[in-house]
């Protein structure tokens, strides 16, 4: 793929550049020139109308693949936060506080915490942008290295059946066990590994327009221009013989170029729709 991307800009400027030279040294007669006009809308609106079409469906898929995107994303970050909140009851707990309050540890659960007092919001939810995830990896790393026993009394009584829901809802593998700083670590670990990359990688791909789909919409919009709009224009005015060849003649170049790069453009969105077709499968 990287190959053919890397001779696509070599192959379109030699086809453009000998185009030019053809058209500059032998051009259409005057006679022929409305029958090319005729021709470039003819073509340019089917062209125009078949690429609107498949690109509308394929639209609508995408928006349908983003929102269960969504749906995934929501269920992630709701993970994240029940997380953010169990760390606000570790370290809220009278234990812990007098015995890692100055510790590497301590700052690492508060980097991922936060300092508002939204933990004790139950209603809090939070979208995770891509600038705010990356900031979890490393405190996430450093709470799963800690492997000393954190004993369920440590934490305050009246948090406890909180940290037993938040558990249960993290992974129902965490139900009615006894909270600990080994399930701590883990839980941590999962979301180093795991957790955090998946939604670092969602996120991203429901951000912005794929950019091979922006590129075939600016060229289906340049062939719409020079292959339709223009030519049309042209015939509903009176211009004289030589303006009239050379401008014909340009829009016939400014479309074919253009739809060059659209297809080339609609290959690549294919190639990048199939592999992600293949990933998913």
């Amino acid at each position: 793929m990287m190959k053919n991307r890397t001779y696509f800009p070599f192959l379109i400027e030699s086809i453009g550049a000998l185009m030019a030279i053809l058209f500059v040294l032998i051009p259409a007669p005057a006679a022929r020139i409305l029958n090319i006009q005729n021709t470039l809308i003819t073509a340019g609106g089917i062209i125009s109308a078949f690429a609107i079409a498949y690109l509308s469906s394929k639209i609508f898929a995408l928006r349908e693949e983003r929102a269960d995107r969504q749906h995934e994303i929501n269920i992630l970050s709701e993970k994240l936060t029940l997380f953010r909140r169990l760390l606000y009851y570790v370290m809220t707990s009278d234990k812990f506080r007098s015995e890692e309050k100055e510790s590497d540890l301590f700052a690492a659960m508060e980097k991922i915490c936060g300092s508002s007092n939204w933990q004790t919001v139950t209603a809090a939810r939070f979208d995770y942008s891509l600038s705010e995830i990356p900031e979890y990896y490393a405190p996430c790393n450093k709470i799963a290295q800690y492997n000393e026993h954190f004993n369920d009394t440590g934490i305050s009584i009246q948090h406890k059946n909180e940290v037993s829901d938040i558990l249960t809802r993290i992974d129902v593998k965490y139900k009615s066990k006894e909270f600990n700083g080994s399930i701590l670590s883990e839980i941590a670990s999962e979301f180093h590994s795991h957790y955090l990359p998946m939604l670092e990688r969602l996120t991203l791909q429901n951000t912005g327009i794929p950019d091979s789909l922006t590129k075939i919409f600016q060229s289906l919009f340049i062939i719409m221009i020079s292959g339709v709009l223009l030519p049309i224009i042209l015939q509903s005015i009176t211009v004289n013989d030589n303006l009239n060849i050379y401008l014909t003649l340009l829009f016939v170049w400014v479309t074919s170029m253009s739809l060059i790069i659209f297809l080339i453009n609609f290959y690549n969105f294919l190639m990048e729709d199939v592999h992600m077709v293949k990933t998913r499968g």
